[in-house]
Parts: structure tokens; C-alpha cells; sequence
């Protein structure tokens, strides 16, 4: 074993020497900044089989701390015929056991179980939330030699080296195993849903044809799906009608303009419209009321999981994943706290004063952080709660390091919201100015912010509106200049996007804080889902479409959300984790039945939509060269490899562009302004990439990403 810092390690030493305490974490970026709180900085550090471990004296105890690096172990089938189902009886295993892509999971285990056996303490580090809990349950029970129910459970919201220090000298036992139970309980019924289901509709295609791959569908994938599915139906089944606008261009003397429009609204005969024109044409229009509203804006709540997400996506256009993923990382950098959470809530023993004095060291924020600190600090706190962690905030650390571009934007948005939380009450004055014209009313409408409060620290990301009016008083008079009629229809009702369908899962009750960006992601690798305004594909339509004409129950909301209040209960000790399971198997089994019985009904249907999706989804549109035949992706039978080519091809035409071979690739029916090649978008380690697939296209920078980045500035490191 060596060490980079430190050569010599003395890891054979301490293995000798029993009487340390064991500390698991999560992540290696958790582990080393634990040993650096713990060791005021001064860790040793060394690599067991390229493994990270790192060792620490403190005045009272010694530490030897690692990380799982996720999950090592998962729950298996421990019959070896995928086409068997229903399987009902499961085992924990190592993941090394379950799937060729484990990583380094076994070495993992057998370095933890190796120094397991000198420890005469176990403290739990992981996340404070139902994975974290399971992955270091299982480590602790299976790697630890049953250590579960003797270690000691450390609580931190933020990698700080103040809260790491306290978590470790005040870590207790649990008071119980409950969000263990719960957490394992979750990843058995999950399990069995989606084994269960996927393998029924993929051996249901295999019975009328070969085919690639596998088919999925699971406890919460499948309600969020037919969802968007049946938001779709609502589209295409949409009928228009028409109606009328009716406005009025309004003259003063003064030379003042204004544009009123019909107070009763829209009109929706032609007739009545044509009859309202005619008798307006010409004119005056004589002011009959004016009324003038103060409205109070409150400052906005901390951020959750869900509504950093949304906001994300809002302003910046990102995806709910990868807005995690971003948070994810300023976490691990200690400058926010925990991302995971429900909570909009913020501890009082916080020291806002503090973190926001932290906060002011960083130019772009040292005005608004004096404005701050000039008055009392109290924030205005929304009503959700989460028992495991707060809202999210920032911590006061300055980043050691410049952030890359979006890490940047996600910091800027928290710390943003975090100010705006503790401003005044934003005060708006709203004008309402009703114009007579003989029997007919319209009404012109107005707006100014009497006082900014709050909104000057979120000004960036929030625009109020405001619609300046000329001086107006009862009884003036102005002449009718122009009357528009407009003809329009009715609007079919917005897809979804993943923030629309992720909150649309928040009110459902179904996913957790962790899962549901997780589940979105999901439905668009699985080719279900295409474009970010969301649309469903011939497969998913038909997926949806027959597990509600065989197995309707597997697709209810409400059968998911009692799931969800289940394990809820078992954290809560409410009920049995066994029982839960044995309920689930009970409502999964008569749709295996029926599904089973219809079997070649579903593989025929099945078969014909994956075709159609396949071909829908692989063609690219027009040949940029030879302009007579359309791109597509092709998987070349020698090599496996996919790439794109022309189907003009036999013909004559050259024109082929390589592709990522690992992840998914979704088209996005758009092409690139610089060379006329087909847009996609890639997932990278959880992270959307939007490129052109011509290598030799201009656009080309930062080895061939597309750059659809603005030019904002980044949070840099400090000196």
C-alpha cells in the first residue's frame, strides 16, 4: 500500500493495533473532508488496490475512514433465467454478484470487511436519507460482521469542517433501525415491480420475435408515464374553437396612447363581435372607474430538492437530473448544504449573520450582504419539513476553486435565494382604468413596484411586471382610434416538461426528493419520452395503452402513493416491513396473471411499436449532401458500434457522423445553424450533452460539445 502525500501509510500497523473506529461515508470527497475536520487537517492517506483510506489520531480516539462510493450491495434474482417470472423470493448480494458493471465493488467490500476487523467502533457517515441509510446498513450488516445494530450514526446537513467535527463527537447510537427497514423495504417492492413487470412485457415480445434489449416499466415509472401519455391523448383528441378579441386603440389630446381590451372578456360568435366593432368605430370612450390596488409580495422560501429543480429548469433550461447532479457537487465542495431534502424550512440555531458575513468576501455579493447585515436577519420560511435535513443554503465557504460555468449559475441561484428569503415585503401598485363606449365596456390595466424589498437580491432571476399609465382620472374622456378584431382558437393544454412532470410527482405523492429527477431521466433513455416539451412515443403509448387494458391496477396513482405511505409508516414504526412486502405481492400477482394470459395479444402490439418507435427515433431528416434521401442511425452488424449514416448510401452518397457508444442518444429533430447536420443530446455521468453530430462543423468547441452556454460570469476562487 501507498500513500501520494504520505509514503508510508501504516495501514499493516494499524490492523495490528485494533481499537480504531471505522468510519463509512459515501463518497471519497465526504471521507477526506472528514478526516481533515477530525485531524485538523492533517490526515494521513493511503490506497488499498488503488482504494482510497485514510487514517487519524484526534485527541480522544483513532479513525480509519473509507467510503462505499454508493451502493454495494442490491437486491437479486437468485434463479439465473431472466425469462422466469414472477420472482418472488430475493437475496441481498454484492453487486459484484448481480452485474458485470459492479466497478470496484468487491474490492470495496473486502477492503472494508479486512479493516472491520480491527475496529472496536463503527460509525455510519452516509447521507442522512433512506439511501444513505440502506447503503450503509447492508455494509455495516453484511461487510462488518453485523455491526448494524452496535455503531454509531453521525448527522451532518453540510460538509463544513465545523459540522463534520461535531457530527463525529457527538455521533449516538440510532434510537432505532426504522429508516433502514424503510429504505430496504423500498428497494425490494421496487425490485419486484420492476423485474416482475419488465421481464413479462420483454418475454411477451419474445414470444412473436427476437429482439434487442429489454423492455421496463416499474412502480413509479409506470403512472408517471401514462401521465404524460394521457396528456398527449388530450392533445390529439383536442378539438379548436374559435373566439374573438376585441381591443380598442385609445388617443388623448395629450398625445398619450393606450390599448384597451373587452371587459366581458372574449366573444365567441363573429357576429356579436362584427356588431361590437361597428358600434365602437368612431367613438369616445369615457373613463367610468378607476380603482388602484397595494399588493404585498412576500419574500420567496428556502429551496427544496423540488424547487431548486424547478427553478432550474425555469431560468436556466436544465434538466432535474442534472440540476441534482450540479447541487450534488457544491455540496461535496462544502459550499451548500445538503440537496436532497423536502424541507423549506431552516434551523434557528443557524448563524445567518455569519454565513452571510462569509458570503460578502465574494465581490458580487458584498453590497447586498452590507444591505443585509445592516438590519435583523429573519427568513421567511415555507411550510414543508423534512425530519433528516433543512432547506437548502449556502454555507459561507468560498469556493477554493473557480466553478465551472454551471456549478456557477446553480451557487449564484441558491445564494440569491437565500438573501432574497431574509429582504422586506416587495409592495406593487396595480391600476385598473374602465373605459365606456355607449353600452360596451374595456378595460386598460397598469402596474409599478412601490417598493423593491426582497426582489433586489433576486432581481436577476425574477422579472416584476410593470406597465406604466398615463395620469387618469373618472370622467376624462379619450377618442376610439382603432378597433381590432382578432379571430383565435383555443389553446390544446401544454405537455409536460421535466419540471412540469416533476412537480406534477410532488403532488402525487409518488418518487421521493431522490428518485423522481432519477425517473424522468429514465423515461427518455428508455426512448419513451422525447424533446423537452414532453413527447410520448409510439411505444409509450402503447406500453400505457396495454397495461391499462390488461393489468389496469399497475398504473393507478393511488396504488403507488399507499406503497409510498407505507414505507413512511415503517420509518415511522407503524408497521412491519414484512407485511408491506407481502401487500405488494398480493396486488403485483393478479396482474402478472392477466398479463400472462394475453401474452401474444401484448407481444404483437408491443413489436409493432417498438418498430415504429425505432424508426421514428433513428431517422434524422434530410441529408445535408445529397439532399435527395434522409440521415438515420445506423448499428453496423460487424462491429456493434452506431453511427449515423445516409441511406442514399448504395448510391453513391458518403455522408456518415460517428456517435457516443455508451448512454443515450435522443434526436432533437432540430438541426445545426452553422452546417445543416443533425442536433442530439447525450448522457454523460448523469449529464445531458447537446452536440452536432459533424465533426467538422464550426460550432465545435471544448472537444466537440456545442456551445449553447450565454456568457455569464463564473464564482471564482478565492486568493
Amino acid at each position: 500500500m501507498q500513500g501520494d502525500a504520505h509514503p508510508s501509510f501504516g495501514l499493516d500497523a494499524a490492523l495490528a493495533k485494533s481499537g480504531y473506529t471505522l468510519v463509512i461515508s459515501e463518497k471519497t470527497d465526504v471521507a477526506e473532508k472528514i478526516a481533515s475536520a477530525v485531524g485538523n487537517g492533517r490526515p494521513t492517506k493511503g490506497f488499498v488496490n488503488g482504494i482510497p483510506v485514510f487514517a487519524v489520531n484526534s485527541e480522544n480516539n483513532r479513525y480509519i475512514i473509507c467510503a462505499a462510493r454508493g451502493h454495494l450491495y442490491g437486491v437479486a434474482d437468485p434463479g439465473e433465467k431472466r425469462s422466469i417470472f414472477p420472482v418472488l423470493d430475493l437475496e441481498w448480494r454484492s453487486l459484484d454478484r448481480i452485474s458485470k458493471n459492479a466497478g470496484d465493488a468487491n474490492k470495496r467490500i473486502n477492503l472494508i470487511r479486512r479493516l472491520a476487523k480491527g475496529a472496536t467502533s463503527f460509525v455510519n457517515a452516509c447521507d442522512l436519507d433512506l439511501e444513505g441509510e440502506t447503503i450503509a446498513a447492508n455494509i455495516l450488516k453484511y461487510a462488518c460482521g453485523d455491526a448494524e445494530t452496535r455503531s454509531l450514526r453521525a448527522k451532518f446537513s453540510t460538509l463544513t469542517t465545523e459540522n463534520l467535527t461535531s457530527a463525529l463527537r457527538d455521533a449516538r447510537p440510532p434510537l432505532n433501525s426504522r429508516l433502514a427497514a424503510a429504505g430496504r423495504t423500498r428497494h425490494l417492492i421496487d425490485f419486484i415491480y420492476g423485474i416482475n413487470l419488465s421481464r413479462a412485457l420483454s418475454m411477451a415480445v419474445y414470444a412473436v420475435r427476437p429482439m434487442r434489449g429489454a423492455l421496463s416499466i416499474g412502480r413509479v415509472q409506470g403512472p408517471t408515464l401514462a401521465r404524460v401519455v394521457d396528456r398527449e391523448v388530450e392533445i390529439m383528441s383536442f378539438v379548436p374553437t374559435p373566439y374573438w378579441s376585441i381591443s380598442l386603440d385609445l388617443t388623448k389630446d395629450t398625445g398619450a396612447h393606450l390599448k384597451a381590451r373587452y371587459l366581458s372578456g372574449t366573444v365567441d360568435r363573429e357576429a356579436r363581435a362584427h356588431e361590437i366593432v361597428n358600434k365602437c368605430r368612431r367613438q369616445e370612450a369615457t373613463i367610468t372607474r378607476i380603482k388602484k390596488h397595494a399588493s404585498q409580495l412576500n419574500p420567496p422560501v428556502p429551496f427544496n430538492t423540488g424547487d431548486l429543480q424547478r427553478e432550474a429548469y425555469r431560468v436556466f433550461g436544465y434538466s432535474p437530473s442534472e440540476t441534482l447532479h450540479l447541487a450534488e457537487r457544491l455540496y461535496l465542495n462544502a459550499l451548500i448544504s445538503y440537496p436532497r431534502t423536502g424541507s423549506q424550512r431552516l434551523p434557528s440555531s443557524l448563524d445567518y449573520r455569519k454565513i452571510i458575513t462569509q458570503l460578502s468576501k465574494i465581490s458580487s455579493y458584498a453590497t447586498m450582504a452590507k444591505w443585509l447585515l445592516a438590519g435583523q436577519l429573519l427568513p421567511h420560511c415555507g411550510p414543508q419539513e423534512d425530519p433528516a435535513h433543512p432547506a437548502i443554503y449556502p454555507t459561507g465557504e468560498i469556493p477554493r476553486r473557480t466553478l465551472h460555468e454551471r456549478e456557477a449559475k446553480i451557487f449564484d441561484l441558491i445564494v440569491s435565494r437565500f438573501m432574497a428569503i431574509f429582504g422586506k415585503t416587495a409592495l406593487q401598485e396595480t391600476i385598473e382604468a374602465v373605459f365606456s363606449v355607449g353600452v360596451h365596456d374595456f378595460v386598460v390595466n397598469g402596474s409599478r413596484t412601490i417598493r423593491l424589498g426582497w426582489v433586489v437580491y433576486y432581481r436577476r432571476y425574477l422579472k416584476l411586471q410593470e406597465t406604466l399609465l398615463p395620469p387618469l382620472s373618472e370622467g376624462e374622456v379619450m377618442n376610439v382610434k382603432t378597433v381590432h378584431k382578432v379571430e383565435k382558437f383555443q389553446y390544446h393544454p401544454s405537455r409536460y416538461t421535466p419540471s412540469s412532470l416533476l412537480a406534477a410527482m410532488e403532488v402525487d405523492g409518488i418518487g421521493t426528493q431522490a428518485t423522481r429527477s432519477e425517473i424522468i431521466r429514465t423515461l427518455y433513455e428508455r426512448q419513451y419520452l422525447a424533446e423537452k416539451a414532453m413527447v410520448p412515443s409510439e411505444m409509450a403509448l402503447t406500453v400505457v395503452n396495454l397495461m391499462r387494458t390488461h393489468s389496469p391496477g399497475i398504473l393507478s396513482v393511488e396504488m403507488t402513493q399507499k406503497m409510498e405511505k407505507s414505507v413512511e409508516d415503517i420509518r415511522q414504526g407503524r408497521v412491519d416491513p414484512k407485511s408491506v412486502v407481502e401487500d405488494a405481492i398480493d396486488y403485483l400477482l393478479p396482474s402478472m396473471e392477466q398479463m400472462h394470459r394475453a401474452q401474444r395479444t401484448l407481444g404483437k402490439e408491443l413489436a409493432r411499436a417498438m418498430n415504429e418507435t425505432v424508426n421514428s427515433r433513428n431517422s434524422l431528416g434530410v441529408c445535408p449532401l445529397c439532399k435527395n434521401d434522409s440521415l438515420f442511425i445506423v448499428r453496423s452488424k460487424k462491429t456493434g458500434k452506431r453511427f449515423v449514416g445516409c441511406k442514399n448510401y448504395s448510391k453513391g452518397c458518403s455522408a456518415s457522423a460517428p456517435l457516443p457508444q455508451r448512454g443515450s442518444i435522443i434526436p432533437l429533430k432540430r438541426c445545426c445553424k452553422q452546417c445543416g447536420w443533425p442536433i442530439m443530446r447525450a448522457w454523460r455521468r448523469r449529464r445531458p450533452w447537446v452536440f452536432c453530430v459533424n465533426v467538422s462543423c464550426s460550432s465545435k468547441v471544448d472537444g466537440g460539445k456545442t456551445n449553447l452556454s450565454s456568457s455569464r460570469p463564473s464564482i471564482t476562487k478565492r486568493s
